[in-house]
C-alpha cells in the first residue's frame, strides 16, 4: 500500500548537489541475483548482517549519509510518516536490460516500509507493486525528486530507457 507520493522539498544548494553528485559517489556492481537485476549501489547503510527476522539498524557507511538521510527525514515528516529506525539506505543506479521487470521481492522477511526518491529524468523505470499472489496492483510513475513510501510488500521495477540511468535513493525502514 502507498502511504505517500510527493515532491522532496530540497533546497538550492541540495538540488545543485543532487545534479552533480553521480561523479563524486564510489560505486559498487551487484551482479543480478537474490531478487535483483544487475545495477551499482553506492551504500550509504548497508543492511546489518546475521539473521534477518527481526528489524535491526546497519551501520553508517558513507559520508553522504546525513545529506542523504535529511532528505528522507523531512519528506517523511513532511507526510506525517512516523519513522522508529533506519534498517539500509543506499543510492542505486541501474539501466536498460531486456526484461519486463527485476525479480518481484521484499527487501526484509519482517514488516517494514520503503522509501524511494527519484533523482533523475530516465522514461519507464516505474516501481511496481505486487499482492501476495504476484498480481500487479499499483504502479509508481517516477518523477525527478519525487519520492514515495510504501509498505514492505512485494515490487520490482521496470527497466529505464536504452541509453539511460535510474537514479533513486532507497531507505527501508521501520
Amino acid at each position: 500500500m502507498i502511504l505517500a507520493y510527493d515532491k522532496l522539498e530540497l533546497t538550492k544548494e541540495e538540488v545543485e548537489i543532487l545534479d552533480n553528485i553521480s561523479p563524486f559517489l564510489s560505486l559498487s556492481y551487484r551482479p543480478a541475483g537474490e531478487g535483483n537485476p544487475q545495477f551499482f549501489v553506492h551504500s550509504l547503510m548497508p543492511r546489518a548482517g546475521g539473521d534477518d527476522s527481526y528489524p535491526k539498524p546497519g551501520a553508517v557507511s558513507s559520508t553522504y549519509y546525513d545529506f542523504f538521510h535529511n532528505i528522507f527525514k523531512n519528506f517523511c515528516e513532511k507526510n506525517s510518516i512516523k519513522v522508529n529506525m533506519v534498517l539500509r539506505s543506499a543510492v542505486n543506479f541501474s539501466f536498460s536490460e531486456p526484461y519486463v521487470h527485476s525479480p518481484i521481492h521484499v527487501d526484509h522477511t519482517f514488516p517494514h516500509n520503503v522509501f524511494i526518491a527519484y533523482l533523475n529524468n530516465f522514461s519507464c523505470g516505474e516501481t511496481l507493486l505486487f499482492d501476495d499472489n504476484n498480481v500487479l496492483v499499483d504502479k509508481i510513475v517516477p518523477e525527478k525528486y519525487c519520492a514515495v513510501v510504501f509498505d514492505g510488500q512485494k515490487h520490482a521495477i521496470a527497466p529505464c530507457s536504452p541509453y539511460e540511468i535510474r537514479i533513486v535513493l532507497v531507505t527501508t525502514f521501520v
